[in-house]
């Protein structure tokens, strides 16, 4: 083989190795969302294993609060302005790293205007696909202002969703997220969640046992 041989195969190479190596963007890290309405405010406070900034760290948990936009009942003490106040939480969660339940600390999150459901959509290849908390009736020997724990309803992973697609997909970091090009939907009583992918197929999951249904 002649050196100029040689040189072009090492340039290919280096080509082809580096199309394969090239990164896509980061997963977005959601760190608060809001419900249709704008009167429930979820937030995520993320714990990491290192506190400097500046060298790579490992998220070890992540609590999620839910609120409702603060009103006052007495007309005379209200302040009266265009900003919203949101009050102590009605729903505190924690999750990590080791927990069953575990949900992707950065995941989107979706929330009915109620705030009586949480579901946690999951982001990449490995994980869940939703994960869906329930907010329990509220306890009033516990007072009026005690935040509730979340009970995990049912964890469902993309095999549930669509149990015929193929599972040995090759994930790279320019793979469409799972839910890329569909739209969910809450339904009226706030009771479902209906999900239509880019294929038209559509499910709904009953929020309360988190079984689902196909709808077509």
């Amino acid at each position: 083989m002649s050196p100029n041989s040689k040189v072009a195969l090492s340039l290919a190479g280096l080509f082809l190795f580096s199309e394969a190596a090239y990164a896509g963007p980061m997963l977005p890290c959601m760190t608060s969302t809001q419900s249709a309405d704008s009167k429930v405010l979820v937030t995520s406070t993320l714990s990491f294993d290192d506190p400097d900034e500046t060298r790579p760290r490992t998220i070890v948990s992540s609590v999620y609060q839910v609120y409702r936009r603060y009103t006052d009942l007495n007309e005379g003490l209200r302040l009266n302005g265009a900003n919203a106040y949101w009050g102590r939480s009605i729903l505190e969660g924690r999750v990590s790293p080791d927990a069953k339940s575990f949900a992707v600390a950065c995941s989107y999150v979706l929330v009915p205007n109620s705030g009586e459901y949480l579901v946690f959509v999951g982001l990449g290849p490995a994980g869940n696909a939703l994960t869906i908390y329930h907010h329990r009736p509220h306890d009033p020997s516990l007072g009026p202002l005690v935040s509730q724990q979340g009970q995990l309803v049912r964890e469902i992973t993309q095999a549930d969703l669509w149990p015929s697609d193929p599972r040995d997909v090759i994930w790279t970091d320019h793979t469409p997220q799972w839910f890329a090009s569909g739209a969910f939907a809450f339904s009226p009583d706030e009771k479902k969640l209906t999900y239509q992918d880019k294929r038209g197929r559509k499910l709904e999951v009953d929020l309360p046992t988190g079984e689902l249904r196909h709808l077509n």
